[in-house]
């Protein structure tokens, strides 16, 4: 697929946005997740489980970010078409 010049920049601002509203909807859902594994290493160091069920969960919300990124974008087409 051959891509005009003019139009890659398109490409790059649906790729940057994606990125950002992403971002803006892990910080929405993650904020009040707390810290768990900092909070449970104080009274008990060997709790790994913790962290990675967290890190999960927020891989996750991030995940979801992106797909909901991608929808609206593809839905709302601020930059104009890109092929």
């Amino acid at each position: 697929m051959k891509l005009k010049t003019c139009e890659n920049y398109s490409i790059y601002a649906y790729i940057l946005m994606t990125y950002v509203l992403a971002s803006v909807f892990y910080l929405l859902v993650t904020r009040f997740y707390g810290t768990p594994f900092k909070d449970a290493v104080k009274k008990h160091p060997d709790l790994m489980k913790i962290k990675m069920k967290s890190a999960e969960k927020r891989r996750n919300a991030f995940m979801i970010g992106i797909l909901i990124s991608i929808i609206v974008l593809t839905v709302c087409r601020p930059y104009g078409n890109i092929f």
